[in-house]
């Protein structure tokens, strides 16, 4: 169940959740306007602004409430989008998708040369199988 109010001239977003096994409300806040959007997730306490700029590219900065921070820079290309996040004292992520190609590459900003928490690379294909 979502809402979406055209108000100040832009769009306000409302969804509310629920999750009935575990009893937890939960809601989602947002509010779009040109390109620039604003989120708010209230189960995981986090802000998010996204802003679009130039056509093909998107920079998201995002905080919590208990002050992690991460900040990621997209850009589409031909059939799909590069992201790239980094999160301070942790990692950096670089995500390419393209056509049915999804290919991830994570990089701890520590310890990259050892072997349990070194750099990890995933890739897949998905593959439409008409029934």
């Amino acid at each position: 169940l979502s809402k979406s109010i055209d108000t100040l001239g832009g769009t306000l977003s409302l969804n509310p959740k629920y999750d009935l096994s575990r009893n937890i409300p939960d809601a989602t806040v947002g509010y779009s306007y040109g390109p620039t959007s604003f989120k708010v997730d209230a189960q995981k306490q986090k802000l998010t602004v996204a802003h679009s700029f130039a056509g093909k590219n998107k920079i998201t900065p995002s905080i919590t409430a208990g002050g992690d921070f991460s900040l990621s820079y997209s850009r589409d290309v031909a059939q799909g989008k590069i992201t790239t996040t980094w999160t301070p004292d942790d990692s950096i992520k670089v995500q390419w998708t393209d056509g049915g190609w999804d290919a991830t590459i994570i990089a701890p900003l520590e310890g990259y040369y050892n072997t349990n928490s070194g750099i990890k690379v995933s890739m897949k294909r998905t593959v439409d199988v008409p029934l």
